[in-house]
């Protein structure tokens, strides 16, 4: 990058278009912000795996992009599963686990009620009760300390990545095929509803 004398605006377009990412362009964006932070968490572990030196540094921007990705899923499946079943999306702030969760289990559980593998949806709460122990409210992998500053991990001197990584992979394929279920499900009721 050259520097000029005039500083150029950091998000915007530039001429060197295959260096250009596409925004806003997408009929859910969500989607699109939580699956970039999958992908980020899967290249940065792999990374660290492959790494040596590199594990200590790369825990907790792997640990943050995981949970937000479950954080914006979340969103996604009460966004999507309150437009279905209630005709009314409900739109979500904050970054607690315990009231995203609250809303989100019962429509997964209303949406797919006749599924009779509970394996998956188990594993699935067992990720999130993990997060709402360690990191209610998306503070622990961002700062060292608490706004009482006091340490935001008290007791945890290690985190196996692998194994963490790999209940994230499948707790991250269930998220995706539930959330993408019932946005068809969704897209197909209000295909019906115009004909």
């Amino acid at each position: 990058m050259k520097i000029k004398n005039v500083f150029e605006p950091l998000f915007s377009f530039g001429t060197d278009y295959l260096s250009n990412a596409c925004i806003n362009s997408y009929n859910e964006p969500i989607t699109l912000y939580s699956a970039g932070y999958k992908e980020a968490a899967r290249r940065l572990t792999e990374r660290a795996l492959n790494e040596s030196g590199s594990i200590d540094i790369l825990v907790f921007p792997i640990i943050f992009l995981y949970r937000h990705y479950l954080e914006l899923k979340l969103k996604e499946i009460i966004l999507n599963g309150t437009d279905l079943l209630y005709s009314n999306p409900i739109i979500t702030t904050g970054h607690s686990f315990s009231n995203l969760w609250n809303l989100a289990n019962p429509l997964i559980e209303e949406v797919y009620k006749d599924e009779k593998d509970k394996e998956p949806l188990q594993l699935l709460k067992h990720v999130i009760n993990e997060f709402i122990k360690i990191d209610q409210n998306s503070i622990a992998f961002r700062y060292p300390l608490t706004v009482d500053k006091k340490p935001s991990l008290p007791g945890i001197e290690h985190i196996n990545i692998r194994r963490f990584s790999e209940y994230m992979e499948k707790a991250s394929e269930l998220l995706d095929g539930i959330s993408g279920g019932i946005s068809d499900y969704k897209d197909y009721k209000n295909e019906m509803l115009r004909t």
